[in-house]
């Protein structure tokens, strides 16, 4: 698992780096590290029983599941657990102490939700839709907490931004 680690995290600095992809760059070695975390545990041969998500995609059978796709699975599940689940709860946890008013009124409303699981009834998804203020805070809570800064985009016909053009086929950060 440490050895997963440290490839992801390779990864993962190489997320907002320019994309050439020499040796030297850090999108290249990005690349060797996402190719190592599956080459190193095909190495190590088959597992009779999964020790991890890793195992567990390289056990599956399917010729569907390249190891492109395999790695690209085990990143979207990486990314969001990496940053940004322990930034969201730090972030509503602070906003709803320095707010009184907000944490009460979303307790009341857990509150009433507590009471309809002690009568047998078990609580969906629906039931948080259901409480507009629940659904202010997590929406707040999201949009606050979004540490993704830009993304990379590639015109795909000749677009004028700011008195700037950019040709077709040209990729450029849009920075939020």
């Amino acid at each position: 698992m440490e050895l997963l680690k440290k490839h992801f995290q390779k990864f993962i600095s190489s997320l907002m780096s320019l994309p050439i992809k020499l040796p030297i760059t850090k999108l290249y070695q990005s690349l060797q590290a996402k190719n190592k975390i599956i080459l190193g545990k095909r190495n190590n041969g088959i597992y009779k029983v999964p020790e991890d998500v890793v195992d567990v995609f390289l056990s599956d059978a399917s010729e569907k599941l390249t190891d492109d796709l395999i790695v690209d699975n085990i990143i979207d599940m990486m990314i969001p657990g990496e940053d940004l689940v322990p930034l969201l709860m730090t972030l509503a946890t602070k906003y709803l102490l320095d707010c009184a008013i907000a944490l009460q009124q979303l307790t009341g409303n857990l509150k009433l939700k507590k009471l309809q699981d002690q009568h047998g009834e078990s609580l969906s998804w629906i039931d948080y839709l259901s409480l507009p203020f629940t659904q202010t805070v997590i929406s707040e809570t999201l949009r606050m907490g979004n540490i993704i800064i830009g993304v990379m985009r590639k015109a795909l016909k000749d677009v004028e931004i700011k008195r700037a053009l950019n040709t077709k086929r040209v990729v450029c950060v849009c920075k939020f």
